[in-house]
């Protein structure tokens, strides 16, 4: 007797595509929950942050810069760390969590470092840079850890591999000469 086909419904295709369920993490793994939990919760921090920044702005940038520049940085922020969190709660999305990831290192660099530069030498912002830089550290192991998944894409292997061809093709002409 044949078993009747189970049909999986979109609800459940869509629960299988998120982080938390056991197919796209190890249960047996320690690091689990930066995945989890962690890692969402850091864009979505940052999401409030940028949403934060539209629509009551920051003291120092609003000081530094007009206000539709600070409304900009504040959607960028938003824009940035919407796309990380899409990543990072999609596994197979993870391209898309590198560029937010990317955006907002580069959205709370350029933030500490334009307070750092710009800001009196009398107003004693170091705390607020400091913070800021730290913010970006953190970034650090997950990028780490997305790049390495990047390059051993075999679309991004056959690329390099190609390139090492045509390097090593150019040498050995150079070499004829």
């Amino acid at each position: 007797m044949n078993k009747p086909i189970s049909v999986i419904s979109r609800w459940e295709r869509f629960k299988r595509a998120t982080v938390w369920n056991p197919i796209n993490t190890d249960p047996s793994d320690n690091y689990r929950h930066g995945p989890k939990v962690w890692y969402p919760m850091f864009d979505l921090f940052m999401v409030a942050l940028g949403v934060y920044a539209y629509f009551i702005g920051s003291p120092l940038l609003n000081l530094l810069f007009p206000a539709w520049f600070v409304d900009a940085f504040g959607l960028a922020i938003v824009g940035a760390s919407l796309l990380a969190a899409v990543g990072a709660v999609f596994p197979k999305l993870y391209r898309i969590e590198l560029l937010g990831k990317l955006g907002l290192v580069f959205l709370l660099g350029g933030y500490a470092g334009t307070i750092a530069w710009l800001s009196k030498v009398t107003d004693p912002n170091g705390f607020v840079v400091i913070t800021l830089f730290s913010l970006v550290w953190l970034l650090g192991p997950r990028l780490s850890w997305l790049f390495v998944r990047l390059g051993k894409e075999p679309r991004m292997q056959a690329f390099f591999q190609r390139l090492a061809t045509r390097k090593e093709a150019r040498k050995a002409r150079k070499t004829v000469r």
